[in-house]
């Protein structure tokens, strides 16, 4: 993945390079929806001076997962989530909601040509040369919950384990003895 966003995003800064470091890099995923005013917000904080800002992901509504799924993936999305009216810094990165300033793209060598990753590991060399990276939830996208991921480390991947760890769980809980108090009838000393 990391060496296809890297040669898109080469041509992209190639076709405009008159625009310099005044070039925002935006990036998504195909099977991603973003919402209408995405790019309006975007380019907002990229006047205010942010060098990155990388978004959060609601899964979408289709295809429909398994409510557990969709529960373990929140709590584990969403914990340490302050209550509103506070900000939340949250710590994902997806490049499926990333918007980078061409300049410091380019000082951080851009997209590394990675199988996956590639996404955080821009954000961390960026993070290493200081650049002012807004972690918002405030322009979240809409990412599949798909359940036959087509990366093996994607998000996709993700789902199914916590599908497959739900799984283990009701396995392990559905061989745990059951005990009822006041019942006697597995008692082996009757």
């Amino acid at each position: 993945m990391g060496a296809a966003r890297a040669a898109g995003v080469t041509h992209a800064l190639h076709l405009l390079r008159p625009h310099g470091d005044r070039t925002w890099i935006v990036t998504t995923d195909a099977d991603s929806r973003v919402p209408p005013h995405w790019l309006a917000h975007q380019l907002h904080h990229a006047r205010r001076g942010w060098h990155c800002i990388v978004g959060t992901v609601r899964l979408a509504h289709r295809p429909v997962l398994p409510v557990t799924t969709v529960a373990r993936h929140n709590a584990h999305y969403f914990a340490g989530r302050p209550a509103w009216p506070l900000l939340w810094c949250h710590p994902h990165v997806h490049g499926a909601n990333l918007g980078i300033a061409a300049g410091p793209y380019r000082a951080a060598g851009g997209f590394p040509a990675l199988a996956h990753g590639e996404d955080r590991a821009l954000v961390a060399a960026l993070e290493r040369r200081g650049c002012r990276i807004l972690r918002t939830d405030e322009c979240p996208v809409r990412t599949s919950g798909r359940p036959d991921p087509r990366a093996p480390h994607g998000f996709g991947t993700f789902l199914r384990q916590l599908s497959l760890d739900l799984a283990l769980d009701l396995d392990r809980d559905l061989a745990a003895p059951v005990v009822v108090p006041g019942d006697r009838s597995g008692d082996l000393r009757s």
